[in-house]
């Protein structure tokens, strides 16, 4: 063993300047498989201050640090990002654990436990944790989980993250935090339902809270976005065209607009992590619906919002490429969703001029469900 340490092995020390780029240089080393992360070098900081008292250390992985990571999940290295934005709002993912531990300065092991540990409600609650969902009143309840169910683009954590760490801290109202959230859902929901993409939303969010001097209000939200020129907030008439024209099907807010429509009948309605997208005119023509559709227009339209319902998966599967009399009436009498029975109750025929009335009732429903300042 002696002879193969000497001669068969080869140690490299390596100095470096930024504890960040211990990722870097480690997954140059190391054969491929074992990757490094964002986490695991926060776990190391924190251990590396307990210095070498073996029990000690021990309690504080049981009793603080176990207790902690768990609770995340797979959500555990996504959550250290818009940590870190808080900390210092010019922070990139590249330089970010330098500035947490800029940020640790003079604590100790447990104290940056603690500290860490103030934003992980709000930012498991906003990923739709149901433990951490029931800490806030219903009504912020309800704006965190149309957020969650939208699929808001990440780069709103930070500022939501404090605005709700400042709730439950007693410093902003419950009504001016659900306001300030019904209007960033208004905000993403518009852009996607135009297909907008999320460029530069980051950049603005990482400096809102500080834009509002740390008193952030609705209006005063909207005026920092509405300020923001490079980033669109779309107008009625944009999201008017939009709906008659783009595709929803494939688009990520796709089940979240659907259901929602459906909840503005105020009846009882299926669950949301269950329900199954319907095409009244079906993703394939068959002879019969070719009659009403062409080619073209059949390749146009399918995927607008107008032509889609939610359903049960059997239902839909049942359905399948039906005639709309026949599809009609299983959608009036036999659906859970109301907006499916409404549909059958008062659509007669399904053709390119009903599925533009259709297209015209839902612009204008939409444009008040999700305002635009």
């Amino acid at each position: 063993m002696i002879e193969a340490a000497r001669n068969g092995l080869t140690f490299v020390f390596i100095l470096l300047k930024d504890p960040g780029s211990a990722t870097t240089v480690f997954e140059g080393l190391n054969d491929p498989g074992a990757p490094i992360s964002v986490g695991d070098l926060v776990k190391n900081e924190v251990f590396a201050r307990k210095g070498y008292d073996a029990e000690d250390a021990q309690y504080l992985h049981d009793e603080k640090w176990v207790p902690f990571f768990n609770k995340f999940g797979p959500l555990f290295n996504d959550y250290f990002f818009p940590y870190a934005v808080i900390q210092k709002s010019s922070s990139s993912k590249s330089d970010m654990f330098k500035n947490l531990r800029d940020a640790w300065k003079g604590k100790d092991s447990s104290e940056i436990i603690e500290h860490l540990d103030i934003f992980s409600r709000p930012y498991l609650a906003l990923h739709g944790k149901h433990e951490e969902l029931i800490s806030f009143p219903k009504q912020i309840r309800e704006s965190i989980v149309n957020l969650h169910r939208s699929k808001q683009p990440s780069s709103a954590l930070p500022f939501e993250m404090k605005l709700l760490e400042h709730f439950l801290k007693g410093q902003i109202t419950k009504g001016e935090v659900a306001e300030i959230l019904k209007l960033i859902e208004a905000f993403f929901v518009r852009r996607a339902l135009c297909g907008v993409e999320p460029t530069g939303l980051l950049g603005m969010f990482r400096t809102m809270w500080s834009n509002m001097d740390g008193h952030p209000t609705a209006t005063r939200v909207a005026d920092v976005i509405l300020k923001r020129q490079t980033i669109e907030w779309p107008s009625d008439v944009r999201l008017k065209e939009q709906i008659a024209q783009r595709s929803l099907y494939t688009a990520s807010i796709s089940r979240y607009v659907i259901f929602e429509y459906d909840k503005s009948f105020n009846a009882d309605q299926g669950d949301f992590d269950e329900f199954t997208v319907e095409h009244v005119l079906p993703q394939s023509l068959t002879s019969e619906w070719e009659q009403k559709f062409s080619k073209e227009e059949h390749a146009d339209v399918k995927d607008l919002w107008a032509n889609l319902l939610p359903l049960t998966s059997k239902m839909n599967s049942d359905l399948k490429q039906l005639n709309f009399k026949e599809k009609r009436t299983v959608f009036q009498s036999d659906s859970m969703f109301a907006s499916a029975r409404q549909f059958g109750e008062h659509t007669s025929d399904w053709n390119p001029d009903t599925l533009d009335s259709r297209s015209e009732e839902l612009f204008t429903w939409a444009k008040e469900r999700w305002p635009r300042p």
